[in-house]
């Protein structure tokens, strides 16, 4: 039976640990992850990992159904990490989504480059400094991001198929021309996305184990973006006084927009159930949705920030 997974060969595994200079691609980490063993003179010990920056089988973290099996088994589609590493990028997505990952492949090739050949620095040197209160804003952050985005994911897995619920994956972790930070969605995606959303369906009852009894799936979705909002306040608030002037002034911007975005959904919401829908009510799900995206790319430019202190 031929398995549907895409393994990377020995070659391609080979090139990512020697380019990333056989240590953890992920900038707090960087250990390295080749050494000697006691088992005999010519042993050796390996604990790095050859992992797939999208999956290698339908179903598996960031899986992107649109690479062909040669580019999902390519060394551009791979990262090297250590073990520990390698079981956390895939146990959480939402943290490490793709474009983070290839922010941390070009920073370890950058770094095992400037450091070959010359003599290393002590540990306590060269080791970045976790910053508690950015730990703290950068998990907040993700919270309120599943927060505003699970409940729009759940009406779409059920009540519009796994097309266009992988639309929404895709708008919200795809790399756009302008780069990985642009503040401008995939406009292919975000207006037939949104003409899933608008639907009658959105004045009905929630049907989902996370949703209230009795809520209304876009009920549900306000209260999301409601959350999303305040917790970008309380981020702009706490970080203000310290962050770079690009990421305040991108914090700023979404307390600006989030408000509007709910309000404009507020007013769908006090439609009756049965009144027809028009062009124009689409245009608010389509702004909303590209709130989203907003929000999403400020904490991934957030969150590389904290983790690697690269200036953005």
């Amino acid at each position: 039976m031929t398995s549907s997974r895409h393994n990377f060969t020995s070659l391609v595994r080979g090139s990512l640990a020697h380019r990333a200079g056989y240590a953890c691609s992920s900038p707090l980490c960087r250990a390295l992850t080749a050494g000697p063993s006691d088992e005999s003179v010519q042993a050796r010990s390996d604990v790095g990992v050859a992992a797939h920056i999208t999956a290698a089988a339908p179903g598996g973290p960031r899986y992107d159904e649109t690479l062909s099996e040669a580019e999902r088994t390519s060394a551009e589609n791979g990262i090297w990490l250590c073990q520990i590493c390698a079981k956390k990028i895939d146990d959480d997505v939402v943290t490490y989504p793709v474009s983070l990952l290839r922010q941390w492949k070009q920073y370890a090739e950058a770094d095992a480059r400037e450091r070959q050949g010359r003599p290393s620095q002590s540990a306590g040197a060269s080791a970045l400094v976790r910053d508690p209160l950015e730990q703290m804003i950068a998990h907040r952050m993700r919270d309120a991001l599943i927060a505003a985005t699970s409940p729009m994911a759940a009406m779409l897995a059920r009540t519009a198929g796994s097309d266009a619920f992988g639309m929404l994956s895709r708008l919200m972790l795809s790399t756009p021309p302008e780069g990985p930070y642009s503040q401008y969605p995939d406009v292919s995606i975000v207006r037939p996305l949104a003409a899933h959303i608008i639907t009658p369906r959105l004045l009905e009852p929630a049907v989902d184990v996370d949703a209230a009894p009795g809520v209304r799936w876009i009920d549900w979705i306000i209260s999301g973006l409601h959350q999303c909002g305040a917790e970008c306040n309380e981020a702009l608030g706490l970080y203000a006084s310290r962050g770079p002037g690009v990421l305040i002034a991108q914090f700023e911007e979404l307390n600006r927009c989030m408000p509007m975005a709910v309000d404009a959904l507020s007013r769908l919401a006090a439609r009756r159930p049965g009144q027809s829908w028009t062009a124009g009510d689409g245009s608010y799900f389509e702004e909303t949705l590209r709130v989203l995206v907003k929000a999403q790319r400020t904490w991934m430019k957030f969150l590389l920030h904290w983790q690697t202190k690269v200036p953005v």
